[in-house]
């Protein structure tokens, strides 16, 4: 009897602990989508098929989507993304290195955006303008697409405060 109360108790706790992140990516999921979708359309971007998911409890997230060519060449315009440029991977800026060697959970992760055809493009600057909404702002965003596929990958970051 005991052995079964320790059993269940163990259980419970376990699933308690694993339960945060869920909880975490399932309470912040809404606001993603929202936040993403906003700052999309402010370039006149449609995005359909939008899936976000937060990266374990951090202020990380990913989202894929369905945009056509000629909107990711708007978008990317739109918020200055840069391509980056594999060959001058130690020239980028700090934080877009650390995100992008951070990246085991993110878009890299999938293979649809793994590849020597994938193009990354990236914020070149840290909160830029650009990503903010409402009272909040991303750190970064970095977007995943093999060209002529009008599947995209998404990864940003919240800012602090």
């Amino acid at each position: 009897m005991r052995r079964d109360i320790q059993l269940a108790l163990s259980l419970v706790l376990g699933v308690a602990l694993m339960g945060c992140e869920v909880l975490w990516s399932l309470g912040s999921r809404g606001q993603l989508k929202r936040d993403i979708t906003e700052i999309f359309q402010r370039y006149s971007v449609t995005v359909s098929s939008l899936n976000c998911n937060m990266v374990g409890a951090t202020r990380d997230a990913v989202c894929t989507m369905q945009i056509s060519p000629p909107d990711v060449t708007k978008l990317v315009k739109g918020l200055s993304l840069k391509a980056l440029n594999p060959a001058s991977f130690e020239d980028e800026p700090w934080f877009t290195r650390h995100a992008l060697q951070l990246d085991d959970n993110g878009c890299a992760s999938q293979s649809a955006f793994r590849g020597s055809a994938v193009q990354i493009f990236y914020s070149p600057k840290l909160r830029p303008e650009v990503l903010r909404v409402g009272y909040s702002a991303f750190d970064y965003l970095h977007l995943y697409q093999v060209p002529g596929v009008p599947k995209v990958c998404v990864a940003v970051s919240y800012a602090y405060g």
